[in-house]
């Protein structure tokens, strides 16, 4: 056996060691696990821009923010359903003659690319549209890209719906919106239809966008309202996505011709059989001989069994999407990311944070929480050149097993509570490049006029 093929054992009896402590302690540096402390509010929607877009071919520079959103948004919108098969990554990749999406999946598209077809032609051409002069035909396009979305998302906004009933038990009446939202959701087999399905995602959309909880009725209580808001918010994020990306498609115009790549899944991490060993062993192995007594005597902590432990080592595990993507574009140095940020439907758990942070530059991601989960794979090409990498990993997730069991040690890593939604552009993000085109196209035009003037003279 190599040296790397034992590192690489360490490392992932380290990284399961920390799932299997989960929720307790990789969750316990936030500053509190209230979800809904969690939830930062949007910002105010910027109003739409009605302005058309120009026909001369200028180069307009996008901010940070506005590409960061984007892949931020199309992840959301190509995830599925919950679960940790849902989940997408996304990162940006530009040439001379177009921009590339890169997305991975944490389940793969090996059994079914077709599932993201009528989506993707779905973005693509609302993108194009906002190329268009005219009003009407962008706002089709958008319009039309908002029903696909919906249709795509329907399991998650089902489960939305549901949770929103459970809590909304009582009649409301003095807000019109909430009043039809809540109509809606009560009709019997009302998830199953798509026009109740869109409409009500609109309706949920229109509710949030002022970011206002306070517009909920104070018939129900403080909890109450947070978990309804919460949920309004989720059942109307397609819609927000969807518009976000038209706003930008329709001011920056690099984006109205995009390209989606789908990067194939890499082969799931096997360890060699004498490495598959007990949780107990693992620990001692890692040199935690001192957690052991202390997870034995604590119930809160789980301890599994042999089975459980190595239920997936001999199989395989697999990699999350963003770690997906890490190790596509370290296969594919020609294929370099234009941004050092990955887009993601949900926030970064902590081991994905911790490789990403291994990468140099430190790639982000819009917001982490801190939790960690038992099946997470570290594919061959992140490691095969840079044996270092697993040895950075493995001290980190020792260190943090440490620092939670037996108080020793530090957190390498703070976490942050950041939002799980995409905030919008400010409008001033928005005007600025159409201000710069409406200035080009305004010199064009005295430029023209003073050439044909002194034709005539």
């Amino acid at each position: 056996m190599t040296s790397i093929e034992y590192q690489l054992a360490r490392t992932t009896w380290a990284s399961r060691i920390l799932g299997y402590l989960h929720p307790q302690v990789s969750q316990s540096s936030l500053d509190s696990s209230d979800d809904e402390t969690l939830e930062s509010e949007d910002d105010d929607l910027a109003d739409a821009l009605e302005a058309g877009t120009t026909k001369v071919e200028i180069l307009v520079n996008p901010t940070q923010s506005a590409k960061e959103k984007f892949i931020d948004c199309l992840a959301e919108l190509m995830s599925p359903e919950h679960g940790w098969g849902g989940v997408i990554a996304t990162s940006l990749r530009v040439t001379q003659n177009a921009i590339y999406v890169d997305v991975a999946a944490n389940s793969g598209f090996e059994k079914g690319l077709h599932t993201w077809d009528g989506l993707e032609r779905a973005i693509t051409e609302c993108l194009m549209a906002q190329a268009s002069c005219d009003e009407k035909t962008r706002e089709i396009g958008c319009y039309n890209f908002e029903e696909v979305a919906v249709e795509f998302s329907h399991k998650r906004l089902t489960k939305h719906a549901e949770r929103i009933l459970s809590v909304a038990t009582i009649e409301i009446q003095n807000n019109v919106v909430l009043s039809e939202i809540l109509e809606i959701i009560r009709q019997p087999r009302s998830s199953d239809d798509p026009q109740s399905r869109i409409r009500l995602a609109r309706l949920a959309y229109e509710f949030t966008r002022s970011g206002n909880i306070g517009i909920i009725p104070d018939t129900l209580t403080k909890k109450q309202k947070s978990h309804l808001w919460r949920n309004l918010r989720f059942l109307g994020r397609p819609i927000h996505n969807c518009r976000l990306i038209a706003q930008i498609g329709l001011n920056f115009p690099q984006f109205r011709k995009i390209e989606i790549h789908h990067i194939p899944r890499p082969q799931p991490t096997k360890l060699q059989p004498e490495y598959i060993i007990s949780f107990k062993d693992a620990l001692r192995r890692l040199g935690l001989e001192e957690c052991e007594q202390k997870l034995l005597s604590n119930s809160k902590y789980p301890v599994p069994t042999w089975s459980s432990f190595n239920s997936k080592s001999k199989e395989g595990l697999y990699a999350h999407a963003e770690v997906q993507l890490l190790a596509w574009h370290s296969a594919n140095p020609h294929m370099k990311p234009f941004l050092d940020y990955f887009g993601c439907s949900k926030r970064t758990c902590l081991l994905c944070e911790a490789l990403m942070r291994t990468h140099s530059p430190i790639i982000l991601s819009r917001g982490r929480h801190g939790v960690c989960f038992p099946d997470w794979g570290i594919p061959h090409p992140l490691f095969v050149n840079s044996p270092s990498i697993l040895i950075t990993l493995e001290h980190y997730f020792v260190e943090r097993i440490r620092h939670y069991v037996v108080g020793k040690g530090y957190n390498i890593y703070q976490n942050v509570a950041q939002s799980s939604f995409v905030s919008t552009l400010h409008s001033q993000e928005l005007l600025a490049p159409r201000v710069r085109e409406i200035l080009i196209e305004t010199h064009e035009t005295e430029k023209s006029a003073y050439i044909e003037n002194e034709r005539a003279l």
